[in-house]
């Protein structure tokens, strides 16, 4: 096990300054991904009318996630990482560039819809775990849970800025190709960011031919209980709830300030993972976020009874920003930790594991959520919700393996 450090993010990183103009290009993407979720939202309530289309194109994607990052965690463990990275950021502009030429001539079918969900999940996967690969290999070794966390909050920050971008856009076409060209452009500047300098190679090359990924979460108790818990919570924390809800009460006129408030949530919780780093006691930390969840679930199915919080300028955005928040900083403390605990020579697979395991768990998340909410109503998954993260804390007694940490 490898203590977790107590310096600043920004600390640990200053020695390795290229982390943050790598970061600097790639919050191009996470701009592009905020602005994308509004523009997905807006053509996909435009040609179908139930919430099932949302479920259904997440789950396909989960699933595309899955099967491509555990085919290319073990290539990047074996090669460089930068090459996938590249290609995977100019591959996605076409998940933006088709949708768009959809929208100009007028029609959009399902199985288009699922076939781009598709591909969108193998450009994910491989650019997920390339990603994780390559940022921990421009850092110092002991610093790649403060590159994860810089990259949370590069996410976050990108992600809000993008959605309110997409809401006040003219029309969802203009955004596709916007979000398309910027892609392009991330493409070639990572390509110049990382290619001059030699990266960081892995450690112990030869024997990551030969360790198992089963092997060494055997050998391994820590990674092993970090990557049960993470899968466990993103299962019960189902990235599609806030659009669920839009589409259960049909308020379109909502999910631009909505999905921003969300964004935001997730925003500020990076912000704060980023200024406390891992100092704190994480099973505390963790215990305390997902039962404060589950109580702002509670609230929420609450605020619904007699539709009273549609009718309320800031009670909706307010508790997705709280919801968002104590999420994002349970789930980004969890992907720190697994960072910084594992080898080098394994963090491709098991980065590929990890990713393979969320889009999974997102993918059930998902169909469950639509499963549940048509036929009994958001007030009734809310609660659900807030059940299962409780028993989650009590069956672990209150995440009791992470208390050598």
């Amino acid at each position: 096990m490898v203590a977790l450090p107590r310096q600043s993010v920004f600390a640990q990183l200053r020695p390795t300054p290229r982390i943050f103009v790598f970061f600097g290009v790639l919050l191009l993407t996470s701009l592009v991904i905020g602005a994308r979720e509004v523009a997905r939202f807006q053509y996909l309530n435009r040609f179908f009318d139930s919430e099932l289309i949302i479920g259904v194109t997440a789950a396909v994607t989960a699933i595309t996630v899955a099967v491509s990052s555990l085919m290319v965690g073990r290539l990047i463990d074996r090669s460089d990482p930068r090459p996938f990275l590249n290609w995977s950021l100019a591959l996605a502009s076409f998940t933006l560039l088709l949708p768009a030429l959809a929208l100009y001539l007028g029609f959009m079918s399902i199985w288009f819809v699922l076939g781009l969900a598709a591909f969108d999940g193998v450009i994910v996967g491989t650019f997920s775990v390339s990603l994780l690969k390559t940022q921990a290999l421009l850092v110092r070794p002991g610093a790649t849970g403060a590159a994860e966390i810089l990259n949370f909050l590069r996410l976050g920050l990108g992600g809000i800025a993008g959605a309110l971008i997409a809401g006040a856009s003219p029309s969802t076409e203009l955004t596709l190709i916007v979000g398309t060209a910027l892609l392009l452009v991330a493409s070639m500047a990572i390509w110049l960011v990382t290619a001059p300098a030699a990266i960081r190679a892995s450690e112990d090359g030869a024997k990551a031919l030969t360790e198992t990924v089963m092997g060494y979460l055997r050998a391994n108790t820590l990674v092993r209980n970090l990557v049960v818990l993470d899968l466990i919570l993103v299962l019960v924390i189902p990235t599609q709830l806030v659009n669920f809800v839009l589409f259960d009460y049909d308020v379109a006129e909502l999910a631009s300030q909505s999905i921003a408030a969300g964004l935001a949530g997730v925003f500020f919780g990076r912000v704060l993972l980023t200024i406390f780093g891992f100092r704190g006691k994480p099973r505390v930390i963790i215990t305390a976020t997902t039962l404060a969840l589950a109580v702002i679930q509670v609230l929420s199915a609450m605020s619904l009874i007699n539709d009273w919080v549609l009718g309320q300028e800031f009670a909706a955005p307010i508790l997705i920003f709280l919801g968002s928040t104590c999420a994002i900083y349970c789930q980004g403390l969890f992907s720190a930790m697994l960072q910084q605990e594992m080898a080098e020579n394994m963090r491709g697979r098991i980065s590929g594991l990890l990713v393979t395991g969320r889009n999974i768990a997102i993918s059930a998340g998902a169909l469950i959520g639509a499963a549940i909410i048509t036929p009994l109503g958001s007030q009734q998954l809310l609660l659900l919700l807030s059940v299962s993260l409780v028993v989650l804390v009590v069956a672990s007694g209150g995440f009791r393996a992470l208390k050598q940490l």
